[in-house]
């Protein structure tokens, strides 16, 4: 039986998932008892497969198992069937009574050991560590999984689920007998700050209205929130500022900038009622420089290079990669190949090369597509005899990582939303690096990306053929066709 299960794990490590089931199936209908733990592996084989029918008659069938395997099982399977759910919700919470280890591995927060544990304690953390081992490739699978589990076991305790405050509008009434400043013009708008803070322990970007007075360079109100203001607030902050005296004597100003269609329709007639004139402009430059301001002093957090501020490269090229990214995580081509396989990829329009292709996935841990330029160096990676520090010293790599909003440079995520860029999941936003030894990293150059972004194209159709034999492909990208040739490497 272990000869049996060891040739089923290959399979499965080697893309035949169907054949590897099979054998899993098979060894429970041997060894029903199963003191072997094949449920476990059968569990997140089904996981992975999307075969919630299946796995739920498995559960079933070992109702009695309590381990954090069945636990969490249960509690993913429950996401995948009805989303954040009550029932999710309460198998959480059981889970994490089993085990409360579980998550913090599961969400990156304590990284797993480069070796595993051979044996392990009921609700201690070496369980953790093999549960997450064997299963963070579902949870990544699994669309808003990880982002739900974040939420839920970071939230603070008791969470009382309210609506966000609200505001009534001003009376704009009350504001007619102040007096006017003709000339004095004001400009505001809601804006969203290029910074993430964390809310309950999860990352969040606050959101920001302001209203400032471009004739005397001035900052006349702000507010911040976690969620996204209405437009009732926008008014009720020119209100505010109207009536302050923190700047001078309570008064009117002349006029209102306004960035959006929708706020003038909203605020408009508040302002109208005021006697301000209010019009729209796509040119708030006093405000934009306060809102820069205190954005320095909100802080960013961790520098993530941005792809649409590289030189050279525009909203064609990084929608283009954008797109590709979202094709090959689609495609998941780490179900199909072992994560030692190497792919050759040549290609004579760059003068570069070859580069040496690697799928990531198979763990679930990363997911994404490494091209190394050194062959010796990224065969000893493999074989395990570089330490994490000297393959960070010696990796020079172009790559791209699947991940939550948070993992990638905010301008790019901007951009996302203002041109619809797809993304899969909320686990599936595209970061690409230039890695250089010496773990120094930098945004892919113009060139870099257009090789990255054809080769996410062509990788998850070159294995799909299954093919021995060097390939001539023509991978697809926002500058056009991209000839390349791809084969395995021995």
């Amino acid at each position: 039986m272990r000869a049996r299960q060891g040739l089923a794990e290959c399979d499965w490590a080697a893309g035949r998932r169907e054949e590897a089931t099979e054998h899993f199936r098979e060894m429970l209908r041997l060894n029903p008892n199963d003191n072997q733990g094949v449920r476990w592996i059968l569990a997140k084989c089904l996981l992975e497969l999307g075969r919630d029918d299946e796995l739920e008659h498995l559960l079933e069938e070992y109702a009695e198992d309590g381990s954090a395997n069945w636990a969490y099982a249960r509690v993913l399977l429950a996401f995948r069937q009805q989303g954040d759910s009550r029932r999710a919700q309460r198998l959480l919470a059981e889970a994490m009574r089993g085990n409360r280890h579980v998550a913090a591995y599961l969400l990156g927060d304590v990284p797993l050991p480069r070796r595993l544990p051979d044996y392990f304690s009921p609700g201690e953390k070496d369980e953790a560590v093999l549960y997450t081992a064997n299963y963070l490739a579902a949870w990544k699978a699994t669309p808003g999984a990880i982002s739900w589990l974040r939420r839920r076991v970071k939230a603070k305790q008791p969470r009382a689920d309210k609506p966000p405050a609200s505001y009534p509008p001003a009376r704009a009434d009350n504001l007619d007998d102040l007096p006017q400043v003709k000339d004095e013009l004001w400009q505001a708008d809601i804006l969203r700050l290029p910074a993430w803070v964390e809310v309950d322990g999860t990352p969040t970007r606050p959101w920001l209205v302001l209203v400032t007075d471009r004739t005397n360079d001035l900052i006349l109100a702000y507010d911040m929130s976690n969620q996204q203001p209405t437009a009732d607030r926008l008014w009720e902050k020119l209100a505010e500022a109207m009536q302050s005296s923190s700047v001078g004597s309570p008064h009117r100003p002349g006029c209102v900038q306004l960035r959006s269609e929708d706020h003038r329709h909203a605020v408009g007639r508040y302002l109208e009622q005021c006697r301000i004139q209010c019009v729209v402009s796509g040119d708030l430059d006093q405000l934009d420089s306060a809102y820069e301001s205190l954005s320095e002093r909100v802080g960013s957090g961790p520098s993530i290079p941005a792809l649409i501020e590289v030189p050279g490269m525009g909203p064609k090229q990084v929608g283009g990669y954008f797109e590709a990214a979202a094709y090959f995580y689609r495609e998941a081509p780490w179900r199909r190949v072992p994560s030692d396989t190497v792919i050759r990829v040549e290609c004579d329009k760059f003068g570069t090369g070859p580069w040496y292709g690697v799928v990531m996935g198979q763990s679930g841990m990363t997911l994404g597509l490494a091209l190394y330029d050194d062959l010796e160096v990224l065969r000893e990676m493999l074989s395990g005899r570089l330490s994490d520090e000297e393959a960070a010293r010696r990796t020079s790599a172009i790559t791209v990582t699947f991940g939550e909003e948070f993992e990638v440079a905010i301008p790019d995520l901007d951009a996302a939303e203002q041109f619809g860029w797809p993304v899969m999941t909320p686990e599936a936003y595209p970061c690409a690096m230039r890695v250089n030894p010496g773990t120094s990293v930098r945004p892919p150059l113009a060139w870099e990306l257009e090789l990255l972004e054809g080769c996410l194209r062509a990788v998850p159709e070159f294995l799909a053929e299954e093919t021995h034999t060097p390939r001539s492909m023509v991978g697809a990208t926002s500058s056009g066709d991209l000839e390349l040739t791809l084969s395995w490497l021995e």
